[in-house]
Order: C-alpha cells, then structure tokens, then sequence
C-alpha cells in the first residue's frame, strides 16, 4: 500500500519519495520522530517525521470510529489508510521538496 502511493506521487507529480519510509507504531510521534503524548493513540492515524518516515497507526479502524469516518459509504480501512499515507507525505514534499 505504502509503496503504491508512492508511486502515485511519482506518476501524478513527478515527485520521487521512494527514499522515504514507514513504521507501524501506536504511539503518536512528534516530527523529530520522539513519542508525542498529547494525543491518545486513536486520535491519530499518522504522523510525518524530519527524519525521513513516517508513522501510521495499526488500527485504523479505532481513528475512523473515533471521528465518525466513513470512506466512501462504507469503513474501508485500506482507501482510508492510503489517503493517511498520501496525507503524511504530503508534509515531506511540503517541508522538503517544494518551492517557497
């Protein structure tokens, strides 16, 4: 799933993230990648780091019944969760790559 969005990011932007990772944790992480406890571990689905990965949650299920989400009319986990990738790496092609 991971690598195929990023592959959708090369095809659709011409942006190459393939440098970039993933790790599948509970806990929520600040940007420098050191736990953040401000948040409980259903609050979030995901979280970017400036250490080259990002961090997504492995029960996705628990965030999209903690905020009502419903993907499509129904509780797809694996679109809502390619969505939560796209999303994350969206803030290394913001904080990276793109142009002031």
């Amino acid at each position: 799933m991971f690598d195929e969005v990023v592959s959708q990011y090369k095809t659709a932007f011409g942006i190459d993230l393939s440098y970039m990772k993933f790790k599948v944790s509970n806990q929520p992480v600040c940007n420098n990648g050191e736990p953040c406890y401000e948040y409980d571990e259903d609050e979030c689905a995901g979280d970017w780091t400036s250490l080259g990965w990002i961090r997504l949650n492995p029960d996705m299920k628990s965030v999209m019944d903690r905020y009502g989400i419903t993907w499509h009319g129904s509780d797809d986990i694996e679109e809502f969760t390619k969505f939560i990738i796209a999303h994350e790496l969206a803030h290394e092609v913001w904080n990276n790559i793109a142009d002031d």
